[in-house]
């Protein structure tokens, strides 16, 4: 199965500038796919635990108006 996610031109754009500054180091080449399967991979349970603190402090302070 494949799926498609649109991340935007601009963040696939960092992705792409990312992917390349890396293969230059590994020597190998690296896709903005890539990188992004990789972020997706190992960060994906510390991101959705800030942006659900995030969420929550928006939610509060609605709550206070």
């Amino acid at each position: 199965m494949s799926a498609v996610a649109h991340v935007g031109v601009e963040r696939f754009d960092k992705a792409t500038q990312a992917a390349i500054d890396l293969s230059a180091d590994a020597r190998r080449q690296i896709t903005g796919s890539q990188f992004i399967k990789y972020i997706i991979d190992n960060y994906a349970d510390e991101a959705k635990a800030k942006l659900r603190e995030e969420i929550l402090k928006e939610r509060s302070k609605s709550d206070e108006r």
